[in-house]
């Protein structure tokens, strides 16, 4: 197996070959099913192509122009990649004579339109990043409680990877259950309290994004494998609610997650784990929604997080854009939008000279190439620095992508886990 592991893992997912592998097997299989139909039913043909473009406009319609709930992060050629798909998929249904060819044709095709969307969002690097880690052992969160020892691999100390509901209580948030990360000195020394750092995925995200995309237990594994077993307790939490979800991190109508994060998340990770209890020394980060998210929580519940992280954020929470935003989120109130977004609370503290932010630190990064996160980041970086935190901003090669969270994660770790008071 690990011989296999180590060939896949030099299969790179992202790099020039697999663009041209991804389009030339979209453009062949659609040729080539084309072909074949037009041989035997012309009409049907031209049925399975109108039917294709219908579809796949609609759904690019929705997408990017209304209701377009994910402004600038759907670039339009993911749906020229789908329209192969879409064609073979009807043609397969409507085109009987040809069904068995135009259903073969169908199951190639998806490799190529997977790629294709891997290429944007960059989740997957190499064909071995898809296969389960291996460097951390998985377990229900009943199984941890029995567990006395760390898990091992080839008897080396790893870390657990530790399923956990954290259904809210002061908030009522019915949250996806997160997952832990859990390091061996967890198990080898007990006396010790290891600090937090609270992780939350984009939108549409899960929990496991953080640790199915962006490795998180790949940074933590390396970390604990040069600090003697210790590292932070990496947890990943749900924030949105469902893997559409856009609650704008704020205490709405409908969900509570500024409560759930700043308040229940804390109380609930201290119930369940043994953990440093002085909130100063965690981190809560995130990505795109989630580093919104993380500063979000912060700036109005300073005494929650010690430090933030905030990768690809955005300007305020948003739903599609400001008015819907107000309108879903504070019935109509832009006064209550005002009192809670992140930019507002810290330009008053700025005023009034408040010290509630002392003590608190935070990292912005974004790709080069995201425009959107880098104004974001430009307009609230300043106004953390004023306010009274101390924070940095920079950028990295890349986009919106898991390239540039993964590679800030990894940047960040190390700094996250000093905060911490780990060395």
């Amino acid at each position: 197996m690990t011989f296999f592991r180590d060939f896949w893992g030099q299969i790179n997912l992202l790099d020039p070959p697999a663009f041209y592998l991804a389009w030339g097997l979209l453009i062949l299989t659609f040729v080539l099913g084309l072909v074949a139909a037009l041989r035997r039913k012309r009409i049907r043909t031209f049925l399975a192509l109108l039917a294709a473009l219908i579809v796949d406009a609609c759904v690019a319609f929705a997408l990017l122009i209304w209701p377009n709930p994910y402004p600038g992060e759907i670039p339009p050629h993911l749906f020229l990649a789908a329209f192969p798909v879409l064609f073979l998929a009807t043609g397969t249904v409507i085109i009987s004579k040809r069904r068995l060819l135009l259903a073969g044709l169908l199951v190639l095709s998806l490799p190529g339109a997977a790629l294709v969307v891997n290429l944007n969002y960059r989740q997957y690097s190499t064909l071995a990043s898809m296969l389960p880690a291996t460097n951390v052992k998985k377990m229900s969160y009943d199984q941890f409680r029995h567990q006395k020892t760390a898990p091992q691999i080839n008897r080396h100390p790893i870390g657990a990877l530790v399923t956990v509901p954290l259904t809210g209580t002061s908030s009522g948030f019915q949250a996806r259950d997160a997952l832990a990360y859990v390091p061996p000195a967890y198990w080898s020394q007990p006396k010790r309290q290891l600090p937090v750092m609270v992780l939350l995925a984009g939108s549409p995200g899960k929990p496991s994004a953080w640790f199915d995309s962006g490795k998180a237990n790949d940074v933590a594994d390396d970390y604990q494998r040069r600090h003697n077993g210790r590292a932070p307790l990496v947890i990943s939490v749900d924030a949105t609610g469902s893997l559409w979800g856009q609650p704008g991190c704020v205490d709405g109508p409908k969900l509570k997650i500024q409560s759930y994060l700043a308040k229940d998340v804390p109380e609930l990770i201290k119930q369940r784990f043994r953990v440093n209890p002085n909130q100063k020394k965690w981190t809560i980060g995130g990505l795109s929604y989630g580093g919104t998210c993380a500063l979000q929580i912060v700036a109005n519940s300073p005494s929650s997080y010690g430090t933030f992280l905030d990768f690809s954020g955005e300007p305020h929470p948003t739903v599609k854009d400001l008015e819907t935003t107000v309108k879903e989120l504070f019935n109509g109130d832009i006064k209550a939008f005002h009192q809670v977004n992140a930019a507002d609370v810290l330009r008053r503290a700025a005023t009034n000279k408040s010290r509630q932010y002392r003590g608190i630190t935070g990292k912005f990064i974004c790709g080069q190439r995201d425009t959107a996160a880098r104004r974001a980041q430009n307009m609230l970086a300043p106004l953390a620095r004023r306010a009274g935190m101390k924070v940095n901003a920079t950028t990295i090669p890349g986009g919106h992508n898991y390239d540039v969270w993964r590679k800030a994660l990894r940047q960040t770790f190390d700094y996250a886990a000093a905060r911490g008071g780990l060395s």
